[in-house]
């Protein structure tokens, strides 16, 4: 049996009902995620290596397209299965674009591990122990 990918994991329906997410994780909420599974380690946060690694895992996943939008709730880019192209796919022509502008939005957050955002008070910080 073939193990999904650790984002593919969280966008299921499985994974969306555990972490409460209605659309798809925070930019910061997904690399915090791959960093508590250690597939991304101290180092790849001080930089944006970090989103390049967990961009191009997804971008090997063939069969499912990802996309990124603003969560109305929130105010924050997150990921979600691209069904449309209003769901802006990521391809690999426009991954640098994106990369470049998730860092300058979220590496802050990133660098400090501060993967979760408030849904009160929208602050960012560190995962808790329900995450």
């Amino acid at each position: 049996m073939e193990v999904k990918p650790l984002w593919e994991q969280i966008l299921s329906a499985d994974g969306k009902n555990l972490f409460q997410l209605k659309i798809g994780p925070s930019i910061p909420f997904l690399i915090g995620t791959y960093h508590y599974h250690r597939k991304l380690n101290n180092d790849d946060l001080n930089n944006e290596i970090c989103l390049r690694k967990v961009f191009g895992e997804i971008l090997e996943t063939e069969h499912c397209a990802v996309g990124i939008t603003i969560c109305p709730a929130l105010g924050v880019d997150v990921i979600r299965i691209a069904t449309s192209p209003a769901h802006n796919p990521i391809k690999y022509g426009n991954l640098n674009e994106y990369i470049i502008r998730l860092w300058d939005d979220y590496g802050k957050y990133i660098k400090s591990h501060r993967f979760s955002i408030d849904k009160d008070d929208h602050s960012w910080r560190e995962f808790d122990a329900d995450e």
